[in-house]
């Protein structure tokens, strides 16, 4: 991904100030309204930054939101670049199979989607993460489940900048 100085950033428009924050965080409506007002920013890590802080004053609705933003692990269709690329080769079709029941499981039991650092860890390993989960998921409390998210999710934005390119569009 190519991303602006963060000095072009802080000057863009709404629009495109968002646009960008989701490279890092997916579409994210609740992260990107409470980093608006926070500008400028110093760097791409001080706006990560922010965003982890500004995390915690959010409700669950907006917590879950946040979430929402990311696309399942083993979905095929509406990935963003930055997805498809981090969710790694194809598998056999069992797996994806596999993926959906437990990612809807854990959507039933937890009431917001499975978000993890892929990492590069194949589909098969994160298959086994979640069973152990679900497995556990009566000793696991929905705040420490969404904390472990929320956790990933800024470790995903950390790991895409430093992925990306910074380059100017001037």
């Amino acid at each position: 991904a190519t991303l602006p100085p963060i000095s072009e950033l802080n000057e863009m428009d709404d629009g495109a100030f968002k646009k960008i924050v989701c490279v890092l965080f997916e579409l994210a409506p609740p992260l990107e309204k409470r980093l608006l007002p926070k500008r400028p920013f110093d760097s791409y890590e001080s706006l990560i930054n922010v965003g982890r802080n500004e995390i915690l004053n959010m409700s669950l609705e907006e917590k879950n939101e946040v979430l929402c933003g990311h696309p399942a692990i083993g979905q095929k269709k509406g990935l963003s670049a930055m997805s498809k690329i981090e969710q790694g080769g194809e598998e056999a079709e069992e797996v994806y199979i596999k993926l959906a029941q437990l990612n809807q499981d854990y959507l039933d039991h937890f009431e917001f989607p499975f978000v993890i650092f892929v990492n590069g860890r194949p589909k098969k390993e994160i298959c086994r993460i979640l069973e152990e989960l679900l497995g556990n998921k009566e000793i696991l409390t929905k705040e420490s489940e969404l904390n472990r998210a929320l956790t990933d999710l800024f470790l995903i934005a950390e790991d895409r900048l430093k992925k990306a390119t910074i380059k100017s569009s001037l």
